[in-house]
């Protein structure tokens, strides 16, 4: 897979009831790789099919601010996500962060990293700057 970047917005009406039922489930640990509910329900949130990307049991670095420069978790990530969508309608767009998915050498670069989630971030990074980011923080 070539490396991409993604801005995931999706209504809330578009996620499936089965996956919002068990969002409390989610970001339970600090891990970084993903559980089957978790990739599922970043699959749907940025409208990626999964035999284009699976997140289940992918690395995920999570990172906030501007440009990604501060170091967050899978557990906030989702404690943010819970909050968020306590509140919303059918019809509320919801932004999700932006999404970076590496090729092979990116990956390895990144210190193993599959993507990266940046939440509540001012700029857009490329993916070279995303690694150069994650290399920075190991």
């Amino acid at each position: 897979m070539l490396a991409q970047v993604y801005h995931m917005r999706n209504k809330y009406e578009n996620i499936p009831q089965d996956i919002l039922s068990n969002i409390d489930k989610m970001g339970m640990d600090d891990s970084s790789f993903l559980t089957e509910l978790e990739g599922k329900y970043l699959n749907t949130v940025a409208g990626i099919s999964e035999k284009d990307f699976n997140f289940s049991k992918s690395k995920v670095a999570f990172l906030r601010g501007n440009i990604g420069s501060i170091r967050s978790s899978k557990k906030e990530y989702f404690r943010v996500e819970r909050e968020c969508l306590k509140v919303c309608t059918d019809s509320t767009l919801l932004y999700f962060g932006t999404l970076y998915i590496f090729d092979a050498k990116q990956k390895v670069e990144s210190g193993g990293y599959d993507a990266a989630i940046v939440d509540r971030s001012k700029k857009l990074l490329s993916t070279k700057e995303m690694v150069r980011q994650l290399k920075k923080k190991r």
